[in-house]
């Protein structure tokens, strides 16, 4: 059998079974497109889509927004109207092992979204939205009762404009739940905000001088935990601007990994969290993954340990 029939064979399966980016890939394998091309023809179509966000669909990292981008996707690819709309709809998307037991909530974008806004207000930055991410790293450390022990948290900012002197860095954990203690090398900490109920707090970091229109700074806070707290479940950034580097770690205690790791997406506050493939734990108990040119959304790990 040659090759060109055998990839329509396993698309013809995939259209039917899923999951959504696998039957993508063989689609665009099957077309002989490449990604430039197909951006190109969903362009003149009047549907712009970013090459990065086609490569992060037919790997699972992320899925269309739209009926009209996965409609102009279909005719690109010369599929049956549907065929790639019907594997998006919830209830053909494959229930994730443990989901009724296990929900992301720890700085969900949703879950946290109110309080983080009223500790901003609070701390009255006069330069918020005038700083860009460049980079976000979070490594996260689990006390051995797995608990949180530690989060680095380190942003490497850009100025918008003149004059910025400050940052908002926000810890949002579980209710009930704040550091007991926070520093950073680089910048001073000043002011604190929190609410206990939603385990939110809000640090004003001090810069050591104004920037410039668009001069980097790295931000670089550590919060300390008791490691005594609720058991950890998942972690991960949301980004109401994007971001182009996001990485996050996660280290496990010692001897006692999680029997399963996820990669999740939330791309806005009414849409579901989605599984978008599984992440190992290596030999030092640590998982991570990195991403770049990130649109807004939440992005994050969950993970089980039976």
């Amino acid at each position: 059998m040659r090759k060109s029939e055998m990839v329509a064979g396993s698309l013809h399966e995939a259209l039917r079974t899923g999951p959504f980016e696998h039957a993508l890939r063989l689609a665009i394998q099957a077309s002989g497109l490449t990604l430039a091309r197909i951006r190109a023809r969903m362009a003149e179509r009047g549907v712009a889509v970013g090459l990065a966000t086609l490569s992060y669909w037919q790997r699972g990292r992320s899925r269309p927004r739209s009926a009209e981008l996965v409609l102009a996707l279909e005719e690109v690819l010369e599929l049956p109207r549907g065929a790639l709309r019907d594997l998006l709809s919830p209830a053909r998307r494959e229930p994730a092992p443990e989901r009724a037991r296990y929900s992301v909530t720890p700085r969900q974008v949703c879950a946290n979204a109110e309080a983080v806004q009223k500790l901003l207000v609070e701390l009255n930055n006069p330069f918020d939205g005038q700083l860009t991410a460049q980079s976000v790293h979070e490594h996260l450390v689990l006390a051995p009762r797995r608990g949180i022990e530690r989060l680095d948290l380190q942003i490497l900012r850009q100025a918008r404009i003149d004059g910025v002197d400050r940052d908002t860095v926000i810890a949002a954990c579980e209710p009930g739940e704040l550091p007991v203690r926070w520093r950073s090398e680089g910048t001073r900490l000043g002011r604190v905000a929190t609410d206990h109920d939603s385990g939110v707090m809000a640090v004003e970091a001090r810069f050591p001088h104004p920037l410039r229109r668009g001069e980097n700074l790295l931000v670089d806070t550590v919060f300390e935990f008791t490691g005594s707290g609720q058991t950890c479940l998942a972690w991960g950034g949301g980004f109401r601007s994007g971001c182009q580097t996001y990485c996050l770690t996660v280290r496990f205690p010692a001897g006692d990994p999680p029997a399963r790791v996820w990669r999740v997406f939330r791309p806005d506050n009414s849409s579901p969290t989605i599984d978008v493939g599984d992440i190992q734990v290596d030999g030092n108990f640590v998982a991570h993954f990195i991403d770049f040119d990130l649109p807004p959304g939440y992005y994050g790990m969950r993970w089980c340990w039976k």
